[in-house]
């Protein structure tokens, strides 16, 4: 990866590129996948042949018979396929699936690896450390995602509280162009960029870098979660799709679209830290949260 653009170019590209894949006959109402990956580069469309090969690359190494899904990158497009589709299976953020897992009755099967962290990062000198972003405008593609932003990277449960300069506290301007948000910090437009793991690899490649450094780096979670919907997908058939996921690494079709993806692979989800997770969200939601006053935008 050369750059943060290139980085984004790249994904683009790819999923472009296959985008003239064909998808086995279907019918057009049944979509049996889905991707909801909110901040996320690329559309729908672009990402059609890409999730048409991860479909096959599936079929192949013995999992269910998959023939169709959808990418989306916005959480209330994803919901909507979620909802009106009624999806057997998909790959969704750990944000998306700490906000639905309920209401979508969602079944956790499969975590990404490895885990990854996310990063702040502002002009170099700007702030000492987060208190310091106390009333600033921060920004970035994971802004999208903010109730994860405020309750998980950024609210500890067991403090009681979410820290000095979290959240809550920020004058949070969302992007869905991750570009723009290292951009507009180097120009001085914003103060601080939110960022994931491999967004945060892409910056140090690049000139704009030298100006930036990280302020504050969270603990590592799961990039993705994949998950059943409710019933739809027996248990013999989730066994199928776990194993065939996690076989992913050893096709270089199947390593070509984990490289896309940006993981390594699938390992089985751990349901005792899931747990762990939901409490900590419920726990830190506005209405219980023991400090801090909610962020603009939320």
């Amino acid at each position: 990866m050369k750059s943060v653009d290139g980085s984004a170019a790249l994904f683009l590209a790819v999923l472009s590129g296959l985008s003239a894949a064909p998808e086995p006959r279907t019918q057009a109402a049944e979509k049996p996948m889905v991707f909801i990956q909110p901040g996320y580069p690329g559309t729908t469309e672009e990402a059609r042949g890409f999730v048409s090969s991860f479909c096959k690359v599936i079929r192949q190494a013995g999992g269910p018979e998959v023939p169709a899904g959808e990418y989306h990158n916005d959480e209330k497009e994803g919901l909507k396929a979620a909802q009106e589709k009624q999806p057997l299976f998909g790959i969704v953020s750990l944000g998306f699936y700490l906000k639905h897992a309920g209401d979508l009755s969602l079944q956790p099967l499969l975590f990404s690896s490895p885990a990854e962290p996310f990063h702040l990062v502002a002009r170099k000198g700007a702030f000492k450390d987060l208190a310091g972003l106390k009333d600033k405008a921060v920004t970035g593609t994971t802004l999208l995602e903010l109730e994860f932003v405020e309750r998980i990277l950024f609210g500890f449960a067991d403090q009681g509280a979410a820290p000095a300069g979290g959240p809550r506290e920020w004058k949070v301007q969302p992007v869905k162009l991750f570009s723009r948000g290292y951009r507009e910090v180097a120009k001085g437009r914003q103060d601080a960029v939110l960022m994931s793991h491999r967004e945060y690899q892409g910056l140090k490649q690049l000139e704009a870098a030298k100006e930036l450094e990280a302020i504050h780096t969270t603990r590592s979670y799961p990039v993705a979660v994949v998950v059943a919907f409710g019933e739809r997908l027996p248990a013999e058939q989730q066994a199928k799709l776990s194993a065939a996921l996690k076989s992913f690494g050893k096709t270089a079709e199947g390593k070509d679209l984990l490289q896309t993806m940006g993981i390594d692979g699938f390992t089985d989800a751990d349901l005792k830290y899931l747990k762990a997770l939901a409490e900590r969200y419920q726990k830190n939601a506005p209405e219980s949260a023991a400090a801090g006053k909610k962020a603009p935008g939320a």
